[in-house]
């Protein structure tokens, strides 16, 4: 009773998602990662969508960035996770249903905006593209990728070296948040809605629909100067 649709490219995820409300599941599961769950988002909620009637969405930990998943609870092997979510849409949805908001991400040209539940930037982007282009290409074990990635950005926070071999220094940005400013390089810049926050734990079961700000600025500590600023807002 699983109606599976195979996508190669995210320009055909409108078409699968076509396929699957004619169906009218119980659940529409995605098998992916959060660049997938984001495409199928945008597809459903983004600019320009059509109308179509379909149900709550499960997320499988197969993809090679989870966070989505691992918010939702659902990790360990994918294969499990299904026969879980299976189970669950023969008993029924209801009380396994949870909301979280979405954010819209515009760049500013004619482009259609994404939508998703995290966007980042600073070093931390430049790491995950230094990990997918770099490292993935070595064809090793996911868990030995991220763990050579970690070791990579860590020699490059340690030492502020350039080299083909590590991910490149951050670009200095602005960064204007109501009346709380920042100029600087930052290793980490994040703004999410979930509620499984990578770094800081669990948001307020209390604050729903809030955004978390992380902004962690590198700077080297030599001489006098001061450590790094860390920067964490809850906005409403």
């Amino acid at each position: 009773d699983i109606i599976h649709v195979e996508v190669q490219r995210s320009e055909d995820v409108g078409i699968a998602l076509n396929r699957v409300a004619f169906a009218k599941p119980r659940v529409l599961v995605v098998n992916g990662g959060d660049g997938t769950v984001q495409a199928v988002l945008t597809e459903m909620f983004g600019e320009g969508a059509p109308d179509r009637a379909l149900p709550p969405i499960a997320v499988l930990p197969s993809g090679k960035t989870n966070l989505i998943a691992k918010d939702l609870g659902s990790t360990g092997d994918p294969i499990r996770a299904l026969e879980r979510i299976v189970g669950i849409a023969q008993d029924g949805v209801a009380t396994h249903v949870v909301q979280r908001q979405l954010i819209s991400l515009d760049d500013g040209r004619r482009g259609r905006p994404v939508l998703g539940m995290f966007l980042a930037a600073g070093a931390l982007v430049d790491i995950l593209l230094f990990c997918r282009h770099k490292v993935y290409p070595l064809g090793l074990p996911n868990w030995l990728a991220h763990l050579l990635t970690v070791l990579s950005g860590v020699v490059s926070v340690l030492t502020d070296w350039s080299a083909r071999f590590l991910p490149p220094k951050p670009s200095e940005v602005g960064l204007a948040v109501g009346a709380h400013r920042m100029r600087g390089r930052f290793q980490i810049l994040m703004v999410t809605t979930l509620r499984q926050l990578v770094l800081t734990g669990k948001a307020p079961p209390e604050e729903e629909g809030m955004l978390q700000l992380l902004a962690i600025e590198r700077r080297r500590v030599t001489g006098e100067q001061a450590p790094a600023r860390l920067v964490g807002l809850a906005l409403h």
